[in-house]
């Protein structure tokens, strides 16, 4: 019987975890498959551990080598894998990461009831705690930031995948693709590095996809794997790293430009990053004039950077009216992946340090909380965190004895704050839910805090009136958005694009006038912007240097420019 799915493995000297990496395929749960085993001219112990495996499973696992055992790197490697296999759907496995026992299934169940599939994705559990027990806390799941379970037509989830600020393509290790999706294979010119990134990106360009919700693969991190040498920040101008992402950008040039629909955003997209790359030669000048060119440089990074910035959101929306049966599905993966700042501790969440790490991180940044919150103020009264994250305001305000309530979109912000509020030893109500939608009875709360909350949903309006409905007569509201006319966003093109969360599905930042009119129906609102330059625990040189800069501009011109607006606003009695 021929197998349903080929698993394509590339071994270059991998004996360290080549076992653990080939007990994880015969764990499956679904077991009509085939392992498809290449040499790449390992000269360790690689070919007798795969032959031991073989040895015992008799015609599961096939082991093939180059001719006369030379070396010809990944992408000959991977296509002389593909060319051997007999499976209706190719999944590749390195010799360092982990199938969870679901993988096959979970995929397989998608393509098999979704002929127009060409690819299925699932999230990377990025595998840092391998070698350390009992430091699960290191791992991080990361994804496509876009909707699970939906169908995404071409070319929708690569352009919104390269055009979101820290949004890595997914390891093919989390890949499923359909056999004829994949065409002619991989470019033979990718040897040791993006050779993953071409094939998918090649397919993400004319094949519709899927993203699964779970992480199914184990991506362990460590020194000496390839994904470590090809990020160009990390190895500096003209490394390999930069000649290897220069050849995988113009070879994606290359191929978007043989599309017949344009895409118009994501050819300048990889324009401006090859320029910055200094690899386009187009933008090469004379020796005459390296010395101009050297002042006019930041200039035209700053003008990328604001064509950037400027042009990314609108491709986002795009994407997502492609994608989205439900927009707020989107919302709620993004932030299921990106809680806030959760590196800032080396303790798991749910512990005392992990607490009181953020809780001083936080009130370090925007020294302004501990006033504008007043949390000792509403003892005795019923207060609900709207956005409440991984419920640090929520601990402050029940540890003053309030009668405290969070929700979250999120997930993991949920869970988080639950375990969170356990560890510092407070009873808090906290839900899941939707900020547009809430399950409280009108007049239930004395205050109601929404901070960094409508920069991010889809209908601010629906949550203003919302908030509204569910405060008592005369009750509070504490308010936080995001200043468009701040400090940040004036810096962002010289920052290379959109800062903080300003990926995240439906950002934006409010301008005071806009803002006010949004909390028209309150009684009384008051307004005004805060959260400047500062020196913060952990803080960057850059922000440190800023910071001392900043203290010297006179006051009157920089109190409109904070970051933050801040508004206290009473419903009417």
């Amino acid at each position: 019987m021929l197998p349903v799915i080929s698993i394509i493995m590339i071994c270059r000297n991998g004996e360290r975890f080549l076992a653990e990496a080939i007990d994880s395929v015969f764990r499956q749960t679904f077991q009509q498959w085939e392992l498809v085993f290449v040499d790449d001219g390992s000269t360790d112990a690689s070919l007798r551990i795969v032959a031991a495996f073989a040895a015992q499973n008799p015609g599961r696992i096939r082991v093939i080598v180059h001719p006369e055992r030379r070396w010809r790197g990944t992408a000959a490697s991977r296509n002389l894998g593909m060319l051997a296999a007999r499976g209706k759907y190719f999944a590749f496995l390195d010799s360092d990461d982990v199938y969870e026992s679901e993988r096959l299934a979970s995929h397989l169940a998608r393509l098999e009831v979704n002929p127009g599939l060409g690819v299925v994705i699932s999230h990377d559990l990025y595998w840092r705690s391998w070698g350390r027990a009992g430091r699960r806390h290191l791992d991080e799941v990361i994804g496509p930031l876009t909707a699970t379970e939906v169908a995404i037509p071409a070319p929708g989830l690569l352009v919104g995948t390269l055009l979101t600020r820290g949004a890595p393509l997914p390891g093919l290790c989390s890949v499923t693709f359909r056999r004829s999706a994949v065409g002619g294979g991989i470019s033979q010119e990718f040897v040791g590095h993006y050779e993953d990134q071409a094939l998918l990106a090649s397919v993400l360009l004319r094949s519709t996809s899927m993203v699964l919700g779970a992480a199914h693969c184990r991506y362990r991190q460590h020194p000496w794997s390839l994904t470590r040498g090809n990020d160009p920040a990390a190895h500096g101008s003209g490394s390999e790293a930069t000649r290897a992402r220069a050849k995988f950008l113009a070879w994606l040039r290359h191929e978007v430009d043989a599309l017949s629909q344009p895409l118009p955003e994501l050819t300048a997209w990889i324009e401006d990053e090859l320029r910055d790359l200094g690899t386009d030669h187009s933008t090469r000048i004379s020796v005459r004039f390296r010395c101009v060119a050297a002042i006019l440089r930041p200039l035209t990074r700053a003008r990328a950077g604001w064509r950037r910035y400027r042009g990314r959101r609108q491709v986002m929306q795009h994407v997502q009216r492609l994608a989205q049966a439900n927009p707020r599905t989107s919302a709620r993966a993004y932030w299921d992946q990106r809680v806030q700042d959760l590196y800032l501790s080396d303790q798991p969440a749910g512990t005392p340090g992990f607490v009181a790490a953020h809780d001083a991180y936080r009130h370090g940044k925007a020294a302004y909380l501990g006033s504008l919150l007043e949390y000792p103020r509403w003892r005795g009264c019923a207060v609900l965190d709207v956005g409440c994250g991984i419920g640090l305001d929520l601990i402050r305000f029940a540890a003053e004895g309030a009668s405290v309530t969070g929700v979250d979109i999120s997930t993991t912000a949920v869970d988080i704050a639950r375990r969170n509020c356990i560890a510092a030893g407070v009873k808090v109500d906290i839900l899941q839910g939707d900020a547009a939608c809430l399950p409280f009875k009108d007049g239930s709360f004395d205050l109601v805090v929404a901070y960094a909350l409508t920069s991010f949903v889809l209908d601010p309006r629906a949550v203003s009136g919302e908030l509204l409905r569910v405060l008592k007569p005369g009750g509070t509201a504490i308010l936080m958005a995001y200043n468009r006319w701040s400090w940040m966003g004036l810096l962002a093109p010289l920052l290379g694009g959109p800062v903080g969360h300003a990926d995240a599905p439906f950002f934006r930042p409010d301008t005071p006038g806009s803002w006010n009119r949004l909390w028209a129906d309150f009684a009384e609102v008051r307004t005004w912007t805060d959260r400047f330059p500062a020196k913060v625990p952990g803080g960057r040189a850059g922000t440190r240097i800023l910071a001392g800069f900043w203290k010297w501009i006179p006051g009157r011109l920089t109190r409109n420019l904070g970051w933050h607006l801040l508004t206290v606003a009473q419903k009417a009695g």
